[in-house]
């Protein structure tokens, strides 16, 4: 007869022991996939990045999560940002910005959707230009910009496709160009 917090009865004390172990049991191998989840993605992550920045107030900010990312960013002049975010597999980008207020942004892949084997290539030569590109939920897409001049924009959007490539080429001063590609999914 076992007397367990004023209850008596040895199948009661049986349950509540054995609800405890499986309570720590589901507790330890929660922990153990955690561990584990993490250790993955420490493993397969061999992302590189270089930023060079030359001049005064330039900014750089590049977030990559995935399995090989890559990014270079050269940025010389005064007051140039540049901000890059690649999630997911083998994305590349490549940011040249010479000259003053220039801002350069990539988005290669969404929250939860892949970017696969994406490519942006971004330059700019002059001051007060701008270069945006995203490609999301893409497969083998590639988007090149480049800018000679000043106050010129362009962006570019690739959206659920697989080997869609945008090209912008603009010389002189305050010229925009937009292009924006949907696929029919992957």
């Amino acid at each position: 007869f076992l007397l367990f917090h004023g209850i008596t009865g040895s199948s009661t004390f049986e349950s509540l022991t054995t609800k405890n172990f499986l309570t720590m049991k589901k507790m330890l191998l929660s922990a153990l996939a955690l561990s584990t989840a993490s250790f993955y993605y420490a493993q397969g992550t061999t992302n590189a990045n270089t930023v060079t920045q030359s001049g005064n107030g330039n900014a750089s900010n590049v977030n990559q999560i995935g399995l090989s990312e890559k990014s270079w960013t050269t940025q010389s002049g005064v007051g140039n940002s540049s901000t890059v975010v690649q999630r997911h597999q083998l994305n590349e980008n490549r940011t040249t910005q010479t000259g003053d207020n220039n801002t350069a942004s990539t988005v290669q892949g969404g929250l939860t959707s892949w970017s696969n084997n994406s490519f942006v290539k971004q330059d700019q030569a002059g001051n007060s230009n701008a270069l945006s590109a995203m490609q999301t939920e893409t497969y083998r897409n590639d988007i090149d910009q480049k800018q000679t001049g000043n106050s010129n924009t362009a962006n570019a959007t690739q959206f659920q496709g697989s080997r869609m490539y945008i090209d912008q080429v603009q010389t002189g001063n305050q010229n925009v160009a937009n292009a924006s590609q949907t696929g029919n999914g992957l």
